[in-house]
Parts: C-alpha cells; structure tokens; sequence
C-alpha cells in the first residue's frame, strides 16, 4: 500500500499517541488494538484537545496499520463511526481561510515577479510556474522540491511537457504528464490537455513555452533556477506573496494553494459544469466544492 510522505507523518504520529496512552495507563501498546481501547484511544484525543480531523486522522492512520498487517480493522463498527461522527459535531473544523487566487489576482502576482525578480530567467521562470499551477490546477508538490537537498522525479520533469502546435482551424495546446500526485501515489500518472488561453495575456502555453526557451539545458525537474537548483516549495510561496506584496495586495490569507482554489472558483463563475471541473481538477469526489469561492 502506497502512503503520500504527509500520511506517513500522520500515521506514524498516530500510533506514538496510541504508543504514549498505553504507557501512561500502564499497558502494553500492540496490534491487533481492541475496539475498547480504540475508542478510549479517541476520548483521550479529544481530551486532549485535539481536533475531530486530526482525530478521524489519527483513526485512520491505526486502520491502515492493521489492513497492513492483515487484522481486521478496529474502527470498522457502527460504535466507533458513532463516536467519530460526535467529534466532528463538537469540534468543528476549523474554517478555511484561503483566498482564491483569481486571474486578476494572477495577472497582478505576475507583473509583481517582473519587480522584485533578479533577472528576467528568474521572472519568467516564476510567470511560468504560476500560470501553469493555475490552469492545470497544480499542488504545489507537484511541480516544486520539497528543498533543494530534498530532490525528487515525482515533481513535474521537463519531459512531462509537449507542445502540440495549431491546426488549421484549431488551436494550439500542450500535454502536461502528472506522474504522482497526493492522490496517485502509485505514479499511474495523468495527462491533462491545456489550451491556449488567446483571451487573455495569461496564457499557460504561451507562458512555459518563453520559459523553456530560456531554460537552462539538460534533463530533470521542470522548475529550475539558472544554475540549476529546483525550485523549492518555499521559495514558490514566498515570491507569490512578495509580488501581490509589492502591488499592493495584502498577502494574508494568499498561499501557493490559493492557484487551485482560485482556478476552480474562476471556472465555476464561467459555467463549467461539475463534472468537468472535477476532471480539470482530477477529484474523485465533491471535495472540489469546498473550493469554489465566489466573491459576494
């Protein structure tokens, strides 16, 4: 079974409270866990303040522990689906703060890279990134290193790009390859089909076409510096934030996630159904719902 590195941390700290509970009662922690102690397991989570999603987390993380093992799953009772269903009543999730990045927004991030980027390399390098998160509704782990000692072929390669050009009475469009993602985790990869964007001066085609024209040679992840070092995680976030800073946009609330959210809101406010947003988007369920947020 294939774990996204964020599962991993959540798992393994799941069954160290499990682990640290035991001790404290003066009990041995080892699977398989009874449903008893599973459910004193979620009391004293929520005892201890913990919210109902990092408790259903926490659940979880113990479940997948003995579906790995081959043991039947704890939680898989009507009493603990109870119980977990109260939590999530008294301790409510925390409510979403994200903005949507609009295209407005975008537009404005873009012309804020041209004032506080070094060079013009590094500039459109960032136009680039920032466009392309946007119109193939990126996560930031898909096309950044974690950090730049933290390399990995799972963010997008420069060979997961492919420029197909206009026919006659076409458009032209490029094919960007997902490999991995937090819900591929398998590497069955995706390939989405992205359009010229002729209304507009935002434009992903045109966008990752002057950036590769730029881009220093060789094999290997998409994204990179000039010398190149891929871009980080980190340094995606701050340059987003310091160019709506430097253009007067008050940066609280704007994170690299808010591309996906504002690309889903700009879509849905242009009358894309929602069949297709949950494939532009590559949902599998209504989550895509929490992600519209259109202005009042």
């Amino acid at each position: 079974m294939s774990l996204s590195e964020n599962s991993h941390k959540m798992y393994n700290s799941a069954w160290l409270s499990y682990q640290n509970m035991q001790r404290e009662l003066g009990k041995p922690a080892s699977v398989p866990i009874s449903r008893d102690d599973l459910v004193a397991f979620i009391a004293h989570l929520s005892l201890s303040g913990k919210k109902a999603s990092t408790i259903c987390s926490y659940v979880s993380g113990l479940a997948f522990l003995h579906k790995s093992k081959n043991f039947a799953d704890p939680s898989d009772c009507f009493l603990v689906r109870k119980i977990l269903e109260g939590s999530r009543r008294d301790k409510p999730s925390t409510p979403d703060f994200r903005h949507p990045l609009t295209l407005n927004l975008l537009h404005t991030a873009i012309t804020g890279t041209k004032i506080i980027c070094l060079s013009d390399y590094e500039a459109t390098l960032f136009e680039a990134a920032m466009v392309l998160a946007f119109y193939a509704f990126l996560r930031v782990s898909e096309f950044t290193a974690l950090s730049k000692n933290k390399i990995s072929d799972r963010a997008l390669q420069i060979g997961d790009v492919r420029f197909v050009p206009a026919q006659v009475h076409g458009e032209g469009h490029m094919h960007v390859t997902i490999r991995y993602s937090k819900t591929d985790q398998r590497g069955r990869s995706t390939t989405l089909i992205i359009p010229e964007a002729r209304e507009t001066d935002v434009c992903p085609v045109r966008a990752l076409k002057r950036y590769i024209d730029m881009r220093t040679p060789g094999e290997g992840q998409l994204f990179w510096h000039f010398d190149r070092s891929p871009l980080t995680r980190f340094q995606f976030s701050s340059v987003l934030k310091r160019a709506l800073e430097v253009k007067g946009v008050l940066n609280v609330g704007f994170t690299s996630h808010s591309l996906r959210i504002g690309a889903c809101t700009h879509f849905a406010m242009l009358g894309v159904d929602d069949d297709e947003l949950m494939r532009m988007g590559r949902w599998s369920s209504s989550a895509y719902q929490r992600y519209i947020r259109i202005p009042v």
